[in-house]
């Protein structure tokens, strides 16, 4: 005879019982749920986080009284980890719970002194990747980078660094290795200013110009170099009423 599969008496319970039970656990424990199926991660972000003010939703659906308690926790604990002192000014980039550093004074015994490293942490789950800078670039300041992960896609992630404006650094978890993308795009976009701060979204990385256009660049190698970057244009009042934010 077949094993028999287990069956998920959770998931037979009344959704008015899962939601219940989702808002008891603790802000750790409803990202560790979120991870472990779409409809798990659409139920907790759908049912346990108010409605009436999305942008303190952890403060106010778990009554955290002074949330820079949590937020300085958060960064002794980087610290930590790194074996570095943790500034705000190191943490480059953030995508959906992934944290970005980079800098060149961690102690940690397995990396060079005085070599940029960057460091993928994840608070959740309390682990940290050290990634050195591309061969031959790594020393002197780091160029802008972000990251690219959505856990619905998949479990790995990727670092997107700009070189410049006509090439792209990809460093892939998956491979351990980075790839070089070139990119294309019109004289018009290079002459202007862009925005330091990049969103990632189904595939692409997305920054902002204070020119009034939004490039979107792709972070898996397309066979033409025109189809790896794409420029949108925006609104003529978008970007005075954002003030240049994503």
């Amino acid at each position: 005879m077949g094993k028999r599969k287990p069956r998920s008496f959770f998931n037979n319970l009344p959704i008015n019982i899962q939601t219940k039970i989702f808002c008891r656990l603790s802000l750790e424990d409803q990202s560790k749920a979120m991870c472990v199926s779409n409809e798990w991660r659409n139920h907790v972000l759908n049912t346990t986080l108010p409605k009436k003010d999305p942008l303190l939703p952890f403060v106010v659906a778990h009554n955290l009284h002074n949330p820079f308690i949590e937020l300085e926790q958060l960064f002794n604990w980087c610290s930590l980890v790194m074996c570095s002192r943790a500034k705000p000014k190191k943490l480059i980039n953030t995508c959906n719970g992934l944290l970005l550093f980079c800098h060149n004074d961690g102690e940690a015994t397995n990396i060079l002194r005085g070599v940029y490293y960057y460091y993928v942490l994840n608070p959740v789950t309390k682990q940290c990747v050290t990634v050195m800078k591309p061969i031959g670039q790594t020393s002197g300041g780091y160029s802008y980078a972000a990251l690219a992960y959505d856990p619905a896609e998949s479990w790995f992630f990727k670092i997107v660094r700009f070189q410049g404006l006509r090439h792209v650094n990809i460093f892939s978890s998956v491979t351990g290795n980075w790839t070089t993308l070139n990119i294309s795009l019109p004289d018009y976009i290079y002459e202007s200013d862009w925005i330091k701060k990049s969103i990632y979204f189904k595939g692409s990385i997305y920054r902002l110009t204070k020119s009034g256009y939004l490039v979107k660049i792709k972070v898996d190698p397309q066979e033409n170099v025109s189809d790896q970057a794409e420029v949108i244009t925006l609104h003529p009042g978008c970007i005075t009423s954002t003030k240049y934010t994503l």
